[in-house]
Parts: structure tokens; sequence; C-alpha cells
């Protein structure tokens, strides 16, 4: 009678093990048009940045409107699939909370300079990657904290190259992490 306990225990165990790893897995893959979105363009704005940075101004908020129009097009599309739960739902307003935060910091920080700005959004952004790895998969964690590290790394040795830096920093640590996550995840 305990064996059968012990081996009911052992599989029900094994479930919760499984069911967490699906859990992450959907949520991959569900994160992964979000990053590649934003990981692009804002490879292209610091691209660009480097070029004009007479113009950054209009070229992030050019970056930011197309941002959200994608990002409201992906979130609608999804939702009219149904793939798109109340947990999704709350990471996307998660996502613009972040993004209002870090509005409001940029106004106080103006005077520090586009390289301190552009160095502030990337690690906020790369912490935001990192929290969502508390709850949606670790994998989430990995990329934001390499994605942080590189990013104080390149405020400090990255000299004039520091926006190609950044971008560099989004290609990767969004595109590709996004293309990882989508093949890593599950579909709906």
């Amino acid at each position: 009678m305990e064996d059968a306990r012990g081996q009911a225990t052992d599989a029900l165990a094994e479930i919760v093990v499984v069911e967490r790893r699906t859990r992450a897995a959907v949520a991959y893959r569900r994160a992964s048009a979000f990053l590649i979105l934003w990981g692009a363009l804002v490879a292209i704005g610091a691209g660009l940045n480097q070029i004009f940075s007479d113009r950054s101004e209009v070229i992030w908020y050019g970056v930011d409107a197309i941002g959200l129009v994608g990002t409201c097009v992906i979130a609608l599309r999804r939702a009219r699939d149904g793939a798109l739960d109340r947990t999704g739902w709350e990471i996307i307003a998660s996502f613009f909370v972040l993004g209002a935060y870090g509005v409001a910091w940029s106004h106080l920080l103006a005077p520090a300079g586009h390289d301190r700005l552009a160095v502030f959004w990337s690690t906020l952004m790369m912490m935001g990657y990192a929290v969502a790895g508390l709850w949606r998969g670790p994998l989430f964690a990995v990329c934001g904290l390499i994605g942080t590290v590189l990013s104080f790394t390149a405020f400090f040795f990255a000299g004039p190259w520091l926006h190609l830096w950044i971008g560099a920093i989004y290609a990767f640590g969004f595109v590709l992490g996004g293309l990882w996550l989508d093949r890593l995840g599950a579909g709906e």
C-alpha cells in the first residue's frame, strides 16, 4: 500500500514539473513576436541614432510609435485568435507601465545626456525581461541579466560606438532571444 502511495506521489510531482515546463514553453512562444519586434526596432533606432545623433528625439519617438502600433497589432491578432489570455494582457499592461516609468525618468535624466539615457533604457528593458523570468520562465531572466551586464559594459568601454553596441544588445537580446524562445516555445 505504501509503495502505491509513493508511486502516486512521484507521478503527481512529475505532472507538476511537466505543467510548469509547458506553461514556460507557451510563455516563451507568446513573448517571441513582441521581443523580435522591439529588438529590431530598437536596433534600427540605435543605428540611426549613431549616424544622426542630432535627430535623436525624432528617431526615438518614431521607434516608439511604430513599436506601440506593432505591439497592439500583435496583441489584437492574438486576442482574436484566442491565444491571449488574462496573463497575456497583464504582461502587455506591465510593458506599458514600464515604458511610462521610463518616459517619466527620461525627462528627469535628459540633462545627463543621450549616452546615459541609452544605457538607462537598455537596462530598464532588460530588467523587465529579467523580472518576467521570475514568473514566466528562467530563460527570460538569463537573457535580461546578460543584456544588463552588456549594457553596463557598453557604457564603460564602447566609447563613441555606444549606441551601436546598445543596438547590438537589443538585436541579440531581443531578436535572437525572441527567435530562440519561439523555437523553444510550445504552440497554443
